[in-house]
């Protein structure tokens, strides 16, 4: 972290200091009932089912936290999130692309070791060395296609990245009666290289839709949506295990929510055709939509 903060301090920029804005008070409120709603009922869904009194009220309370927020939005002086940024191509499609990335790829993280302990019987040591790929790819991953960035388009790249992870996730669900450990490790190589060659693409997208002065809002609403899908992917991924162990088996079980994993990155990766290369970009305009 002292590492970091060295660099920053002499690698960033000065940025113009903001005078008379005042922080969207009403809008944070009515994103954390909307955000609290969904996390909650999803959290909760698995444990007391989704019959239960208080997760139908938490579900209900996402929309209407929703609807309160872009009411605000649309009419406050300061907002917390400009709702015209998703009208540009190049912020929508990226924050969108995100949070099917993150509900993919950290729906996958919680659920392989899972699967290692309870088909395969595995010892806790043995399961933290075959998930190492996945960490270690990922960490090479973005240098190497930062490097490469001039020679494959943005849209190439994340399109590689998103059917990488999406076949990770499908070999789970093949193999999840016998789960063997090159098999993992491949699959584990695959999550994380791909994931990890996407993300900095994705931020870069999302950075080149928005005025220099907007990067930190821009950047923290891109994270927010990922972590959301972070979420969801946790919580949904496991939620499909648990429900279906017993009509299924417990191979069968980890079978759907591998299955379902790869369904949502493949909607994803639909999604990232529209993600604007540098030429597009350059000819429709940095910030325009």
């Amino acid at each position: 972290m002292l590492t970091a903060a060295i660099v920053g301090f002499f690698l960033l920029p000065e940025t113009r200091r903001h005078h008379d804005v005042h922080f969207d008070l009403l809008g944070q409120c009515a994103l954390l009932v909307s955000l609290a709603g969904l996390l909650f009922a999803i959290d909760r869904s698995s444990v007391w089912g989704l019959g239960n009194l208080w997760v139908l009220g938490a579900l209900a309370a996402f929309p209407l936290g929703l609807w309160w927020f872009v009411r605000i939005e649309a009419r406050v002086a300061h907002p917390l999130i400009p709702l015209g940024w998703f009208a540009r191509r190049g912020f929508a499609v990226s924050v969108a692309v995100s949070f099917f990335m993150q509900f993919g790829y950290m729906g996958g993280f919680i659920l392989t070791p899972k699967m290692l302990a309870e088909v395969q019987g595995l010892q806790e040591d043995v399961i933290a060395l075959m998930m190492v790929p996945r960490p270690l790819t990922f960490a090479i991953a973005g240098p190497v296609a930062g490097f490469l960035a001039h020679r494959i388009s943005a849209r190439t790249t994340v399109l590689a990245g998103m059917l990488s992870l999406a076949g990770s996730l499908a070999v789970f669900a093949l193999v999840a009666d016998d789960p063997a450990t090159m098999v993992v490790v491949v699959a584990l190589t695959l999550s994380g290289f791909g994931v990890g060659a996407a993300q900095p693409r994705i931020a870069s997208a999302v950075a080149n839709s928005v005025d220099d002065t907007d990067l930190g809002i821009a950047g923290a609403t891109q994270q927010l949506v990922a972590l959301v899908g972070t979420t969801l992917g946790m919580n949904g991924l496991e939620a499909m295990q648990v429900a279906t162990v017993a009509d299924d088996g417990l191979a069968g079980s980890y079978r759907n929510a591998f299955a379902l994993g790869t369904a949502v990155v493949l909607v994803g990766t639909v999604v990232a055709l529209w993600i604007l290369d540098e030429g597009e970009r350059s000819s429709v305009g940095l910030r325009g939509p």
